[in-house]
């Protein structure tokens, strides 16, 4: 079946459907406006291609456009994040860059500790206040019963599962043990720390 053996209403349908899909998909924040026209010839091309699977036994015309399309804008958007997560995109640190001055620095330069950290969503904080932030942690931790400031000091190198595996204890136990050391660090008003 080609296109010209489709009825006006599939064929109205399938551009109607095509026209959405194309502008959802240039909408995200992965494709640019002009991206859409290439978006919709590329459902267009991969909806011909399929046109001769088309079983009318199996379903109707419109449910079939609808998993074409749908599956093949699925298809599309995966290929574009796929793209931009390329590695090959990735510069090196060693990379030269104008500093503000002309001078030419290395891209390792230009971070400083302060930065913050996009993996994380977290604010840079000012050192002052990190050293700080330390030291209070410090002291609640001295200040916390044996066992569980063995808990908070294992939890500084160990996962859950090898600490729970190390004292002998369910993970619920540890959770439940963890929950204190919360509570702990509530009381002390270093909530934001946790």
């Amino acid at each position: 079946m080609g296109m010209d053996q489709l009825s006006p209403e599939a064929q109205e349908f399938a551009q109607r459907l095509i026209r959405r899909k194309s502008h959802q998909l240039a909408a995200k924040e992965n494709f640019t406006p002009s991206d859409r026209e290439d978006v919709s010839q590329d459902l267009w091309l991969h909806l011909y291609e399929r046109l001769e699977k088309f079983d009318a036994e199996k379903g109707t015309i419109f449910a079939f456009i609808v998993t074409v399309v749908e599956r093949k804008a699925s298809s599309i958007m995966r290929r574009h994040s796929a793209a931009k997560r390329d590695i090959c995109r990735c510069s090196s640190l060693n990379l030269s860059v104008r500093a503000d001055d002309g001078t030419r620095i290395d891209l390792a330069s230009t971070i400083t500790q302060d930065a913050p950290d996009p993996r994380l969503c977290n604010e840079s904080r000012h050192p002052q206040h990190r050293v700080e932030m330390a030291l209070d942690v410090a002291t609640v931790v001295e200040q916390l019963p044996s066992d569980l400031r063995d808990i908070c000091e294992r939890l500084k190198t160990h996962t859950l599962a090898d600490i729970a595996r190390e004292l002998g204890v369910p993970r619920t136990t540890l959770y439940s043990r963890i929950k204190k050391l919360r509570e702990h660090f509530e009381e002390a008003g270093l909530r934001d720390y946790l």
